[in-house]
C-alpha cells in the first residue's frame, strides 16, 4: 500500500474558563502548543503515578493472602501495568525497559504496583533494570527525573536518539504520533526483544489523521507485518475510547505483543498459571492471536 504523508495542521489549545449560572463563559487564560499539552497531561499522569505508589505501599502493609485476593481490575491501569510486568517477566534475562512517550515515567511506578500484587507468582527485580524514556517535553523529562531519583533512568527528546537495542518496549499510541510511515515504525519496534504496543493500524493503507492537535498516523497492517522482524500478536481491543479518528476507514486500534514465539509461549503460560492474571485476562477477553488474522476479519 502507498504511504500517505499529508498531515492536517492543528495547534493544541488549553483554555481556563469560568461558567456563570446563566451559561456565560469567561476565559481567564489560554495556553498553546507544548505548554497546553504539558498543563493538560502532567496532572493526569501525576495522579496515575501517585495511585500506583499508593497501591504498592498498601500491598506492602497487607497480609499476602489479602493481597492475592484483590483482583487486578482494581489496580491502576492494569492493561498497562500488569501486562507490562507479565511481558517483562516473559522476556528472559531482560535488563532494559524503554517507554515511547514516557511523560513522568510513571511506567516504573506501575511496574512496582504490579510486582506488589504478583511477586509471589513471578518476581522481577525491577530496581536493577536500566530504564529509558522518550519524551519531547523538557519539563516532563525534568519532572520524571525528580520523581525517580533512585532508578537508572536515561531520557531522550526524540526516538532517533534512543538506544539501538533494548529488551522491553511499552508504547501507548505514541508510535502513531512519532512516526509517519510503517518503515520507521517497524524499525523502532524491531529494536526491542519484546514490545507491548497500543497500535493504530489500517486495512486500507497508511493514512494521516490527527489527535489533540497532533498529527497521527494509521499504519497499513499488512505492510507493518512484512517489515517486523518478529511475530506480532493481537491481545485485545479494536476501538480506542474517545473521538473517532478513523475518517471512516477500516482500522484497528488495539493492544499488541511483538516478540519471539518463545516469549509468547512464556507469556501465555504465565497468564494461565497465575490465578489473578488468568482471571483478569478472562474478564477482558485478552488472548494472543496472530495479527495476520485481523487482515481477514472485518472490524467495525
Amino acid at each position: 500500500m502507498p504511504e500517505v504523508n499529508s498531515r492536517p495542521e492543528q495547534t493544541p489549545v488549553l483554555d481556563f474558563h469560568a461558567l456563570d449560572s446563566d451559561g456565560t463563559s469567561t476565559c481567564f487564560g489560554s495556553l498553546h502548543g507544548s505548554d497546553a499539552h504539558d498543563h493538560w497531561a502532567i496532572p493526569r499522569r501525576l495522579r496515575e503515578l501517585l495511585a500506583c505508589r499508593d497501591w504498592a505501599d498498601r500491598r506492602a502493609s497487607q497480609p499476602r493472602a489479602t493481597t492475592r485476593a484483590i483482583p487486578l481490575t482494581a489496580m491502576p491501569r492494569p492493561e498497562k501495568n500488569a501486562l507490562s510486568y507479565l511481558a517483562l517477566a516473559a522476556t528472559q534475562d531482560a535488563t532494559s525497559v524503554l517507554e515511547l512517550g514516557s511523560s513522568l515515567f510513571e511506567l516504573f511506578d506501575g511496574l512496582r504496583a504490579a510486582r506488589s500484587s504478583l511477586r509471589d507468582d513471578v518476581d522481577v527485580d525491577i530496581s536493577q533494570l536500566q530504564y529509558y524514556g522518550v519524551e519531547p517535553s523538557t519539563f516532563m523529562r525534568g519532572l520524571a527525573q525528580t520523581l525517580h531519583p533512585d532508578i537508572r533512568l536515561t531520557q531522550y527528546a526524540d526516538a532517533a536518539e534512543a538506544p539501538k537495542q533494548f529488551d522491553f518496549l511499552y508504547d501507548r499510541m505514541v508510535t502513531s504520533l512519532a512516526f509517519q510511515n510503517t518503515a520507521d515504525c517497524a524499525s523502532f519496534v524491531n529494536r526491542a526483544r519484546t514490545g507491548l504496543l497500543n497500535l493504530f493500524v489500517s486495512r486500507e493503507g497508511t493514512f494521516a489523521s490527527s489527535w489533540a492537535g497532533n498529527a497521527l498516523t494509521y499504519f497499513d497492517l499488512a505492510d507493518l507485518l512484512e517489515q517486523l522482524d518478529q511475530p506480532l500478536y493481537h491481545l485485545f481491543g479494536t476501538k480506542a475510547p474517545g473521538a473517532d479518528l478513523s475518517q471512516g476507514r477500516d482500522v484497528i486500534e488495539g493492544f499488541f505483543l511483538s516478540c519471539s514465539d518463545e516469549t509468547a509461549d512464556r507469556f501465555q503460560r504465565l497468564a494461565r498459571e497465575i490465578p489473578a492474571v488468568r482471571q483478569y485476562c478472562t474478564s477482558k477477553s485478552i488472548a494472543l492471536r496472530p495479527a495476520e488474522t485481523l487482515l481477514a476479519t472485518v472490524v467495525r
